[in-house]
């Protein structure tokens, strides 16, 4: 009966470290966050869902994209922040030119980026700057004039995203 009970002990104690020890596995990973301003007004992302992620995408090159939903009350903004790497660095239109992007789809309009094709005139602008990349997180700011793709008309966006869990989008 003794030995019974030393095992029930030892099971109960490997199984409250086990519940103990993952537990704490998620607690260095800081909430993540991302607020942009478009045409004036504030979004920010909603804290019930995880809506921001990182994109991993293979075109003809390595690209991120960092992007998702923000609201101001009934009003969501799409926005995507795309750059070549993840380094902290700041990229801008005259030193990596269509290398990074920036692009905001209000709900119900047609999207304003720097990535303009197709328009007689472009004069969209932007600095992005990737502030801290962790193992598990990326953080940073954007500020663009971006131009929709409907006509030429201009509107400024800024924005920052915090602590952007690579886990989002690779699913683990």
């Amino acid at each position: 009966m003794l030995a019974i009970k030393n095992y029930l002990f030892v099971v109960i104690c490997v199984v409250l470290l086990t519940a103990t020890s993952c537990g704490s596995d998620d607690s260095d990973t800081p909430e993540s966050s991302a607020t942009v301003t478009f045409d004036g007004k504030v979004y920010q992302k909603p804290t019930d869902n995880e809506i921001a992620y990182i994109e991993f995408s293979v075109d003809d090159e390595t690209s991120f994209s960092i992007g998702g939903d923000v609201v101001n009350g009934l009003d969501t903004v799409n926005f995507t922040v795309r750059v070549p790497n993840l380094n902290v660095a700041t990229y801008t239109r005259s030193s990596n030119g269509g290398d990074a992007a920036v692009s905001v789809t209000p709900s119900n309009e047609s999207t304003f980026s720097t990535s303009i094709f197709g328009q007689d005139t472009d004069m969209t602008d932007y600095e992005i700057q990737i502030i801290e990349v962790t193992n598990k997180t990326v953080s940073g700011t954007f500020s663009a004039t971006v131009q929709s793709f409907g006509d030429e008309s201009i509107k400024e966006v800024s924005g920052e995203f915090v602590a952007i869990d690579f886990a989002s989008f690779f699913g683990f």
